[in-house]
């Protein structure tokens, strides 16, 4: 079903699901940031290039090309789920099928955490049209057993990844990270993969002007006046907020041990809505945490954890939208948490985190605290550009449980 106005009178996401649009955008980057810049991270595993094809609406040419070693192979642009033109139908899984368990060793994606159910799921199993960008990839959600845990953390991985890629390492990744400290855990398979700087450029309105109009169609599912084109038909099945609530909706009914509906706050109205914001930590990598920063500017979070981001940027000037004083800002910016690997300008060219060499820029735009600001990621030996490693470097499993204290 197509949504072309920005007001959205809705009760729930599932009474919307009658039918989704047939569009997908098919590029793919680990990065959110300046374009063009290409590079190679890890240590070792299997590297991938990925491509425009297959798409109805293919754009975000530019960005940059990542060779990831620790999270394996980046997947294919074109995995996102879009059907063929024509049109497809909503596919709300089958509701006998339980849910599936996380990948164990040796398997790629693969989860490690004694104490914790993990279970994955895909946003068209949950009720999202299997025609939405990346409809059919797993999210991942985790429980811990133990205790009572009464917050979330939703991440959101970097453009052209994926949940299962987002992992450093099976025992110390983000996700146990969190569950270490309490949190349950939804890492959301959502619309990411073009980066959101590729696709702004050309944008009529110009590029600062398209960066938080396009992050709002993409965290709403509804296309907001100066969004970029390719997310004009954008629906609300493939928004964040839409995805996270049919998952915790999913979860709720299909894992009846532990209490994901204390996450659904059991409100009406617009997208978001129905997401108890206040029990939830946002965190992102790269463009992920563009969006968890915005999602802050919209919605009285927990906490905001930027990982490599904000990337958004005119010529290394912070994109408008990041400004403090650029209100209103529903959770303080001021209290915002980064990690990043520094992007250092003393060489020539400059070296570190090239791909989004923006980010401590826009940190001091949003008024964040000095101490919140970690601009020391450990890299793991990464050679050339080292915007992965704030994600995919094990040795920063210490300072992911710090954020999230």
């Amino acid at each position: 079903m197509k949504r072309t106005s920005n007001l959205l009178p809705v009760l729930s996401i599932a009474a919307l699901l009658t039918a989704c649009g047939s569009s997908s955008h098919s590029t793919s980057t680990d990065g959110d940031g300046t374009g063009g810049a290409s590079h190679t991270s890890g240590t070792g595993g299997a590297s991938h290039t990925s491509g425009t094809g297959g798409a109805s609406h293919t754009s975000g040419t530019g960005g940059s090309t990542q060779a990831t070693g620790t999270g394996g192979a980046e997947p294919d642009a074109g995995t996102g789920g879009a059907e063929p033109d024509g049109g497809c139908q909503v596919d709300a899984g089958d509701p006998g099928a339980g849910l599936a368990t996380c990948p164990v060793m040796p398997a790629q994606g693969a989860i490690d955490d004694p104490g914790v159910s993990c279970y994955t799921v895909t946003p068209a199993q949950t009720g999202a049209g299997v025609c939405g960008q990346n409809a059919t990839v797993p999210s991942y959600a985790l429980f811990p057993d133990s205790g009572t845990p009464s917050k979330l953390v939703l991440f959101l991985h970097g453009s052209g990844g994926a949940p299962g890629l987002a992992i450093a390492n099976p025992e110390e990744n983000f996700y146990t990270a969190a569950t270490s400290q309490g949190y349950a855990v939804i890492a959301l398979s959502y619309f990411s993969n073009a980066t959101i700087e590729s696709l702004c450029k050309g944008s009529s309105v110009g590029l600062d002007a398209c960066y938080f109009p396009t992050r709002k169609s993409i965290i709403l599912g509804v296309p907001q006046t100066g969004a970029a084109a390719a997310v004009g038909d954008i629906t609300v099945d493939q928004g964040i907020a839409g995805r996270l609530e049919l998952a915790l909706t999913y979860l709720k009914e299909h894992d009846p041990k532990h209490d994901w509906g204390q996450f659904l706050s059991g409100n009406s109205g617009p997208p978001g809505m129905q997401i108890a914001w206040g029990h939830v930590t946002v965190a992102g990598h790269s463009q992920g945490g563009g969006h968890a920063a915005a999602i802050g500017k919209l919605f009285t979070v927990e906490r905001v954890v930027q990982l490599s981001s904000v990337c958004d940027n005119v010529k290394l000037t912070p994109a408008s939208w990041t400004s403090q004083n650029d209100g209103p800002w529903a959770t303080d910016p001021t209290g915002f948490y980064g990690l990043a690997a520094p992007t250092i300008f003393t060489t020539k060219p400059p070296s570190g985190d090239t791909t989004c060499p923006a980010h401590k820029a826009n940190w001091a735009n949003l008024g964040m605290k000095a101490s919140l600001q970690h601009d020391d990621a450990a890299t793991c030996g990464i050679t050339g550009d080292t915007h992965s490693a704030s994600i995919k470097c094990k040795e920063n499993y210490p300072a992911w449980q710090m954020l999230l204290q």
